[in-house]
């Protein structure tokens, strides 16, 4: 048997969505200053950031990164539900703009 898993997702954060892929993502992906990137983890540094970056902008970094990364992002998943004793193949993970 076969499931799809959906979340709509609303009022995202973007700096906190970037600060969380970090660890699954190739940095060198990420259009960002070395600066930032350098001091990413820290708190407000991405926020600070990218309040001169439009939303639409963000949207489309988010978007691209997830998209470039699924496959570190997939095994991430595989890894935590694993840790957690859940036994399970995940066959792919996609994010998508919805209007």
């Amino acid at each position: 048997m076969k499931f799809r898993f959906s979340v709509d997702i609303d009022k995202v954060n973007y700096a906190q969505v970037i600060r969380a892929l970090l660890p699954y993502i190739d940095k060198s992906e990420l259009p960002l200053p070395s600066a930032v990137l350098d001091a990413a983890e820290a708190p407000g540094v991405l926020e600070n950031f990218l309040r001169f970056v439009p939303q639409e902008q963000q949207e489309k970094l988010v978007l691209s990164l997830f998209e470039k990364n699924a496959g570190r992002i997939t095994d991430a998943v595989v890894r935590f539900a694993d840790k957690r004793g859940v036994e399970t193949d995940i066959s792919g993970l996609k994010l998508e703009e919805k209007l």
